[in-house]
């Protein structure tokens, strides 16, 4: 675990260190295409039930986490760790630039107030998405996460989410989202 919140924090702070270099010498730097992944279009409920959408956490770096609030052991763990990297990042100076999101894959069982009494118990900070099943899988269908829910023969009420992305974090910088148009005069590519 030790090793996990390493990583993600000096991960961070290396985007964040990264950025204000870029910013006080005007790098030359472009950026070319869309990006493959969280370039599409979504909309989703928070867990405050505010509408929010693709455009509302840009100009922060955003660490996304794909679970749900019944998830019996991976994503209280998985949170946990989030919650020790944000405690970091507040020490650091950079708690103010991050937005960490928990993505609920359950929307048949997870509204917006169970979202929210979840993630409570975690971080102060992280912000809670649901929505409705179509909005939930555009949502996933933008960031390639995977996740399925019970077939027509299984239990509908109690049941487990299989979801690809419960193993790990999505770290995106503030802008992922803005289309940047190619210079052609450089032909460097910064990811």
């Amino acid at each position: 675990m030790a090793l996990f919140l390493g990583i993600i924090t000096v991960g961070t702070q290396q985007f964040l260190q990264r950025r204000k270099v870029e910013q006080v010498t005007k790098s030359s730097t472009e950026t070319y295409g869309d990006a493959a992944v969280a370039s599409k279009n979504w909309e989703m409920f928070n867990h405050e039930g505010k509408l929010v959408n693709h455009t509302t956490y840009t100009g922060k770096y955003q660490i996304v986490y794909f679970g749900f609030t019944f998830c019996p052991d991976v994503c209280p763990r998985e949170l946990t760790k989030l919650a020790r990297a944000l405690q970091i990042l507040e020490a650091k100076g950079y708690a103010d630039e991050v937005v960490p999101i928990f993505v609920s894959v359950d929307p048949k069982r997870d509204s917006p107030a169970l979202v929210a009494k979840f993630i409570r118990q975690f971080h102060p900070k992280i912000v809670g998405l649901t929505g409705t099943p179509h909005q939930v899988a555009t949502f996933t269908k933008a960031y390639r996460a995977y996740y399925s829910t019970p077939g027509p023969t299984e239990n509908q009420e109690d049941y487990i989410i299989d979801q690809l992305a419960s193993s790990g974090f999505f770290l995106f910088e503030k802008n992922y989202n803005k289309k940047k148009k190619p210079n052609k005069k450089k032909n460097t590519i910064f990811f």
